[in-house]
């Protein structure tokens, strides 16, 4: 039967307190339960405090003749009763001290893993932010070499257009010389009996002449077509770069989503591991015997206490669950 106060302060507490005091040698008093118990008032333990050393006696087996004795059973079996139960106690409390040794050796191993977990987790995110930057860079470098690609397109554009016109040019004057030319033909035809040597020698100025034009012209030609091989080239190099930034920011994007899932796994990771954590805890607080359910609780919930202080102390800032 449990004795509760209007504070909390129950029989078994105040019992174990009592019975840690007398392991410790020293005489049980209200204070000094108290004190164990860290609250509780002289009131409210001094009662039960009663209870504990009325229940004493029988307990140790100085109880005074016919004290305690349950109705109908004989003294024999009541005496082997009281010699059977202390080592019962002792085996519970044994068992109960393993599978609490055992349970506690599966959180450690489970907290450790979880910081493997999340050290790993650490040194992956680093490293993606160092592929990232990585990209970054050579994005900035593809876009400065595709604004330079860019300017020397404009700029051989520009002197394909001034080779253009210059051709043009050479091509007007040409035909005004041809023109002049003809006119000079059909002067020294009217003169040709009167200056055969004159029409001779400007016959071959004329064809030196030509000859330098077309010359003029050919290389005109060459160069413009050197200018569009330039230009053409220039072209290709820049779909090239401009297909490998695409492939390199569809690569940021897939790395970004695989953090993702990795964080997203190892939260619920992390999850599962303090739900584990409380289910041994409950576990461990049904299987104590009743004799002991208030040491054992308050074990349970020191154990509970430490494995949270440790949980909050290794969970990394700003992660969530």
């Amino acid at each position: 039967m449990q004795t509760k106060s209007t504070r909390g302060i129950q029989l078994e507490e105040v019992c174990g307190a009592a019975d840690a005091l007398i392991a410790e040698g020293l005489r049980p008093t209200i204070e000094r339960v108290r004190l164990k118990l860290g609250r509780g008032s002289p009131n409210t333990v001094a009662p039960m405090l009663e209870t504990w050393f009325a229940s004493l006696a029988p307990r140790l087996g100085v109880a005074a003749p016919g004290a305690g004795e349950a109705v109908g059973v004989p003294t024999a079996v009541r005496l082997a009763m009281d010699s059977v139960w202390p080592i019962a106690l002792a085996a519970a409390t044994e068992q109960a001290i393993q599978a609490l040794a055992q349970d506690q050796q599966v959180l450690a191993d489970e907290r450790q893993a979880l910081t493997q977990a999340r050290e790993l987790f650490l040194s992956q995110q680093e490293a993606l932010a160092d592929r990232e930057a990585g990209l970054q860079e050579s994005l900035a470098l593809a876009r400065g070499q595709l604004s330079e690609a860019s300017q020397r397109a404009s700029q051989i554009q520009a002197k394909l257009e001034l080779a253009e016109a210059d051709l043009g040019t050479t091509r007007q004057s040409l035909l005004d010389l041809v023109q002049g030319h003809a006119a000079e033909r059909r002067a020294h035809a009217e003169q040709l009996r009167s200056q055969a040597g004159d029409l001779q020698r400007a016959q071959e100025l004329t064809t030196s002449t030509e000859r330098r034009l077309m010359a003029d012209v050919d290389r005109a030609r060459q160069d413009a077509k050197q200018a569009k091989r330039e230009l053409a080239d220039v072209q290709r190099d820049q779909v090239k770069k401009n297909k490998d930034l695409a492939l390199a920011n569809e690569a940021l994007g897939a790395r970004n989503q695989e953090a993702l899932i990795e964080i997203t796994s190892l939260r619920e990771r992390l999850t599962a591991s303090e739900q584990r954590a409380a289910d041994l805890q409950r576990s461990l607080a049904s299987s104590v015997g009743p004799a002991r359910a208030a040491p054992a609780r308050k074990r349970a919930g020191t154990v509970k206490e430490v494995g949270a202080t440790q949980t909050r102390a290794r969970a990394p800032r700003g992660a969530g669950g």
